[in-house]
């Protein structure tokens, strides 16, 4: 028997409520996790079967971890499981082996002896409470050639298989998610929309709801704010209707995030402790964690650092204690970004690498970029330009490469900041311009108010006034009607320059 299940907290959490449970059978454990090089998983089974004899049922854990100890890694191990199902099948032992998505997937391509042995498989794969929700959230698979393994594997069998139209659903949404997963939006929107239309066919309202949410997130990604509003509110709707109380609080987040970057605080913090509350109610630990984040970085913005402060680490303490990799690195980088604003660099500095290191192990390219982004900040407060232009770079490479024009925006105002103290004022109005172009295609509003406050200057500065009073003042509008910190400086800049405000 197979449980599919993709986090290792989850499959901990299964294994010891199988254990509690199966009262009548005597059941035991095998965490393979940490094996010896020296030791089979074979052996391993073995040996502890002659301990415990009159064990009927056994729960088979982290096999997949042992792909480093042999040749060929991955498809070695799995090739390697063809030759141990005799073996296995001679233990008359009801074996239950639990592994990740992906790794499945690789013995149904390269051991399909092994894989038919299987009577049947179990999925243990909740939605995703972060931005995009998944039917298989694929968290293990930081490496791009598991990813690509996957999408390769679920086209073929959408070719080859004929399935139920409920499984083609299910195909189609994983093979949508993986390829989101890759940043290969096109072809991810292509096989979502394929989703949307078979879950509406065969009347399935979790996929549907689910659908619509991702499909939003890739127009979040892209900066259409306007069309990524209207999936997640056609998303709600439906996960009201059909009482998905998880599904709800992760699109009421997520629509948080759509009026956050507009610079509507009020309303996306209004939404924000909505999902707040659904999490708590229903003990969605995940989501609670990714709401606090959330709700810290409203606070953030308006420059009330403590109390952000205080979010970020309630929520950095969730995500350690039910193991959110990419969780936690997204709450290192944006508890760096307080000690920042401080002025406490080195301590900064320490947060921005933990965060890195993390986003780097997973595969995390959009939350690279951001991290490599923050880091060349603190070179840049020091003074050491060179440093920062680098990181700068690096960072601007990923946000094209997976095309997160939001992502963008920053990047390009950094640098151009930064030619700017080395009196490149060429090359700091081309880089200023492009990133206020992008966040006027995008309706950023931090963008357009950060952006413009130096854009406008910079233009006044260098003869430009009229386009430079124009691009103050809407930057001073933006930052007034959102309550940035700030805004009262661009104020005062007017004022001087003889505008009445």
């Amino acid at each position: 028997m197979f449980v599919e299940v993709n986090e290792p907290a989850r499959q901990d959490e299964i294994a010891t409520s199988l254990k509690e449970r199966l009262t009548l059978k005597e059941t035991i454990v095998i965490d393979l996790k940490g094996l010896s090089p020296d030791t089979t998983h074979l052996d391993e089974v073995k040996k502890r079967l002659q301990t415990e004899p009159n064990s009927e049922v056994v729960l088979i854990l982290n096999l997949h971890t042992l792909a480093k100890n042999v040749e060929g890694k991955e498809p070695g191990l799995v090739r390697d499981l063809n030759f141990s199902r005799e073996p296995y099948a001679r233990m008359n032992k009801l074996l239950v082996f639990f592994f990740p998505s992906y790794f499945i997937d690789l013995i149904a391509q390269h051991a399909r002896d092994f894989f038919d042995f299987v009577s049947m498989s179990f999925k243990f794969l909740p939605d995703r409470t972060g931005a995009f929700e998944g039917l298989d959230p694929l968290r293990e698979m930081a490496e791009e050639k598991f990813l690509r393994n996957r999408v390769a594997f679920l086209e073929s069998a959408l070719e080859s298989y004929t399935f139920t139209e409920s499984e083609r659903a299910d195909k189609l949404f994983d093979l949508a998610e993986g390829y989101s997963k890759l940043y290969l939006y096109d072809k991810a929107l292509s096989f979502y929309f394929k989703c949307l239309e078979l879950s509406r066919i065969i009347n399935n309202r979790k996929i549907e709801g689910v659908a619509l949410n991702n499909i939003s997130q890739i127009y979040q990604a892209r900066g259409d704010y306007e069309t990524a509003l209207k999936y997640l509110q056609d998303s709600l709707k439906i996960r009201r209707e059909i009482g998905d109380k998880s599904g709800e609080g992760t699109v009421l987040n997520n629509i948080s995030q759509i009026y956050d970057a507009r610079g509507d605080y009020e309303t996306a913090l209004k939404y924000l402790q909505d999902s707040l509350k659904i999490r708590r109610e229903i003990g969605d630990k995940s989501g609670e964690g990714a709401a606090l984040n959330n709700i810290s970085q409203i606070y953030r913005a308006r420059g009330d650092y403590e109390t952000a402060l205080k979010y970020l680490q309630d929520s950095l303490k969730i995500r350690r204690e039910i193991g959110d990799k990419s969780g936690e690195g997204a709450v290192l980088n944006n508890i760096s970004q307080i000690y920042d604003a401080r002025g406490d660099y080195e301590t900064a500095l320490k947060y921005l690498q933990d965060s890195l290191k993390i986003c780097r192990e997973i595969g995390h390219k959009s939350g690279e970029g951001a991290v490599l982004n923050n880091i060349s900040g603190i070179y840049q407060a020091r003074g050491n330009y060179e440093t920062a232009l680098k990181y700068l770079q690096d960072s601007l490479k990923i946000t094209i490469e997976i095309g997160a024009k939001s992502g963008q925006i920053p990047t390009l105002h950094n640098m151009a900041l930064i030619e700017y103290e080395m009196k490149n004022m060429e090359k700091t109005l081309a880089l200023e311009t492009e990133a206020y172009k992008i966040a006027l295609e995008t309706g950023d509003a931090l963008g357009l108010f950060q952006v413009g406050q130096f854009l406008g200057q910079i233009l006044i500065e260098n003869g430009q006034r009229k386009e430079g009073i124009t691009i103050l003042r809407r930057s001073y509008e933006i930052g007034r009607a959102s309550g940035m910190p700030g805004a009262e400086d661009i104020k005062n800049v007017l004022q001087k320059l003889g505008e009445e405000i």
